[in-house]
């Protein structure tokens, strides 16, 4: 099948194309964030959706830039985990229909300089582990501990993107006990974490020798983020055939397909907002609106809420004040070298090279901030024609060269609006074409306060509002594209990356027709949520814990239920009402003890003492926990007094969850009788299976 690619003739500017037609959806800025939602909103929403792009030239961070005989990517210098099976391998394949081919960049993928020495990042993680520990003889264990450390910072990651596309007080309550794994690394600096390990300040810089990779460094940054971007290329590091360009080239005609359209120099003023809901933007250049029922932003958080939306609305929702608790990430300078030989001939390598003065990368961070004449305090050099085989085809006899260093903001600013002609991007070319305040290019920045705002996610407080991009995940191409993937799963109340593995839209647009679940389908999946609820037991080895609150649908037989499931099941009923994501995502969500453990809490928090024990009681007949040792557990969290732990309390008994973050308790060792014979019927009623 021939894979259909855009050029540049697809992209209209807006001043000689007005938008006439009406739209299901705007996304401002097309960036890999943006095109990732309209792209998935179209395919598996068959959604028409307009893209308003206010550069020349689309792509965001992803678009390429041409002198004659050169071109160079912005910002694409290498991308991890994208083998074959992968999760982000499988959503560039369904938003690029299959059209983007990667380059494995060999054996080596980040070569770490400090001062004369130099240590090689090979692909692999035992392959990792062993060259760091041919570097570092004396260090195995914290070698070790590191990568053990890497590992379950990730584990409880799925969960805390998960509570972000939770909606409303749901989504709240979900947060905390969601994300409890993942945030309690991402409230630990990089330098904290390793320093647990090591006190080798040499393996310390050298572990963390990504750095720029994310802007701050160790002392600064958090955890969390370190550990997403090691683990992102510990299976090496890929290229796109062709160049960053293909990526635009082969999403924007699956947005084509389903009727929507994408527009250059548009630049947006402001978003539209009636009655508490975004009903659309007002376009800069002559004032005109373009409505729409859902608008996502792609141009960062802060410019969303600082500059688009209307301030009276974000004071309103308290954005304005969230905003100054957040800070810019770093600046940085590029300079675009072209080579008049090709990269074979030249010997140009495929892999990194990052270099550092010295193996304190906060005093040399530190340095570099104080003025201009200070040296650099880190500088990566990319060569993208080594890495793409096919460059020689397009530009023979040429190579190309990416050198980039942070550079603070605050030493070009006096020269902005004199700058005439320059060929180095600075920090002030980020600020134009990016509309970055102070240049910064990885958004947020991402320290351990990053990870604790709760306006970092697709949904807003306005209806209709969403957000997209690498504010919502993390930085860089895989970072945005996973908060394209959000946001679009947020818009249409479904987890698209179930649908995305399976490699084809269910329920959404094929071949660019629309097609929606029938009213049929709609009451069935609102009757298996609202009646099949698993309750399963975490971590425990007894047999027979297994039990289902309500048995079938249509006809098959129905089990009696203890009175706690029976309010249980009414409330998720009408939480289902309201919230038509739980009703949706029931095909595509195999762990439902989540969603039933979120009502469970917010039935939980407001008893007394006495309606606590009324409550837990018969879910302790249900799940066969000894009475007594409830009841002690019970008395003894009361006695510690607040909300939270009586919720946690009840997750650990209901559930038989991990332990909950409680001082003192472990869930675990409560008493769990024998499961009684199939014959035998609890005092609720509720025969056993």
């Amino acid at each position: 099948m021939a894979i259909r690619r855009s050029s540049p003739a697809d992209f209209k500017p807006c001043r000689h194309h007005p938008v006439t037609g009406a739209f299901d959806a705007i996304v401002i800025g097309s960036g890999i964030g943006g095109l990732a939602a309209a792209a998935l909103l179209a395919r598996f929403g068959g959604r028409k959706v307009l893209v308003l792009e206010r550069h020349y030239t689309p792509g965001g961070f992803t678009h390429v830039f041409r002198r004659p005989g050169y071109e160079w990517d912005v910002g694409v210098h290498y991308i991890g985990n994208v083998r074959p099976g992968s999760t982000l391998r499988a959503v560039f394949d369904v938003i690029g229909n299959g059209g983007i081919e990667w380059a494995d960049m060999g054996d080596v993928y980040d070569r770490i300089v400090i001062g004369e020495d130099c240590y090689d990042f090979p692909k692999g993680r035992e392959r990792f582990r062993a060259a760091m520990k041919a570097y570092f003889p004396a260090e195995g264990a914290a070698i070790d501990a590191c990568l053990v450390a890497l590992h379950d910072a990730l584990s409880g990651l799925d969960r805390y993107m998960a509570a972000k596309v939770l909606p409303g007080t749901i989504g709240a309550l979900a947060s905390p006990l969601l994300g409890r794994r993942a945030l309690g690394w991402a409230k630990q600096t990089t330098r904290e974490v390793l320093e647990g390990f090591t006190r080798n300040q040499r393996l310390i810089a050298v572990l963390t020798g990504q750095f720029g990779d994310y802007g701050p460094p160790p002392a600064e940054s958090s955890f969390l983020v370190h550990a997403m971007i090691a683990s992102h290329y510990l299976d090496g590091g890929y290229y796109p055939v062709g160049g960053s360009g293909v990526l635009v080239d082969t999403i924007v005609p699956g947005i084509q397909a389903a009727g929507g359209r994408l527009l250059i120099n548009a630049k947006v003023a402001g978003i539209v907002v009636e009655d508490n809901a975004a009903v659309g933007v007002k376009m800069k250049l002559d004032g005109a609106t373009i409505r729409a029922p859902v608008v996502v932003s792609d141009a960062g958080v802060v410019n969303t809420f600082a500059r688009l939306l209307p301030q009276d609305a974000a004071s309103r929702h308290g954005l304005s004040q969230a905003l100054a608790t957040v800070q810019p990430s770093v600046a940085h300078l590029c300079l675009y070298v072209g080579l008049r030989e090709s990269a074979r001939s030249l010997r140009l390598p495929r892999d990194n090279i990052w270099l550092y003065p010295h193996e304190d990368h906060e005093r040399s961070f530190a340095a570099a901030s104080s003025g201009p004449e200070t040296p650099l305090a880190a500088v990566f050099i990319s060569f993208p024609s080594a890495k793409d085989p096919d460059l020689e085809r397009r530009h023979p006899g040429r190579a190309t060269i990416d050198v980039v260093a942070i550079a603070p903001f605050a030493g070009f600013e006096r020269w902005r609006d004199k700058v005439d002609y320059h060929e180095l991007s600075t920090p002030l070319t980020t600020r134009h074409f990016c509309s970055y305040g102070q240049g910064e290019i990885y958004g947020i920045e991402h320290s351990p306060q990053r990870f604790r705002q709760r306006i970092l996610r697709p949904a807003t407080p306005i209806r209709g509002l969403y957000l997209t991009g690498q504010d919502i995940v993390t930085c860089g191409v895989g970072g945005a594209l996973m908060g394209g993937v959000l946001a679009a799963s947020s818009i249409l109340h479904r987890n698209l990356l179930a649908a995305i593995r399976q490699g084809a839209p269910r329920g959404g647009a094929v071949n660019g027709k629309q097609t929606r679940r029938s009213a049929e389908q709609f009451e069935r999946a609102h009757q298996l949520f609202a009646h099949r609820i698993e309750f399963r037991t975490v971590g425990c080895r007894r047999r027979g814990l297994r039990r289902f609150a309500a048995g079938g649908v249509g006809g098959q037989r129905r089990l009696a239920r203890p009175a706690v499931l029976c309010v249980v099941s009414e409330a998720i009923a009408r939480a289902a009402d309201r919230e038509a994501l739980f009703v949706q995502q029931v095909a595509d969500a195999p762990h439902q003890q989540h969603l039933v453990m979120l009502v469970i809490t917010a039935i939980a928090a407001p008893l007394h003492r006495a309606q606590l024990g009324e409550f837990l009681f018969p879910v302790a007949q249900h799940v066969r926990l000894d009475a007594t040792q409830l009841a002690h557990l019970a008395d003894r969290e009361i006695a510690l007094g607040g909300n939270r732990r009586q919720w946690c309390l009840v997750l650990g008994l209901v559930l038989h969850a991990r332990p909950c973050g409680i001082e003192g308790l472990d869930v675990r060792d409560a008493n769990v009788s024998d499961p009684p014979p199939r014959s035998a019927t609890s005092a609720s009623g509720w025969r056993g299976r």
